[in-house]
């Protein structure tokens, strides 16, 4: 199963590249694999208790998600993960 992981914060961490294919039946296990591949960026996404940091926001297939399941939601072949920084200020 592949699933496409899409964001702008692969650029820097991925080999310059904006999307990533990873194998999981979840969000959670599909980012698992991914920070496997790209160690540095795990401390981007995740905070150190394993959940998500609270300035991604993450939609499956561009559908708006609940922010506090999303690790465990279901995920199928040929899905999209995009993940989103939000950004603040003035």
């Amino acid at each position: 199963m592949a699933v496409k992981v899409i964001s702008p914060l692969l650029y820097r961490y991925c080999g310059q590249k904006q999307t990533a294919r990873v194998s999981g039946k979840t969000v959670g296990e599909c980012l698992e694999q991914l920070t496997k591949e790209h160690a540095d960026l795990r401390k981007i996404l995740f905070r150190h208790n394993g959940e998500l940091h609270d300035y991604l926001y993450v939609h499956i297939n561009k559908e708006n998600t609940a922010r506090g399941s999303i690790l465990n939601r279901w995920v199928k072949d040929g899905d999209e993960i995009h993940i989103t920084v939000l950004v603040e200020g003035g």
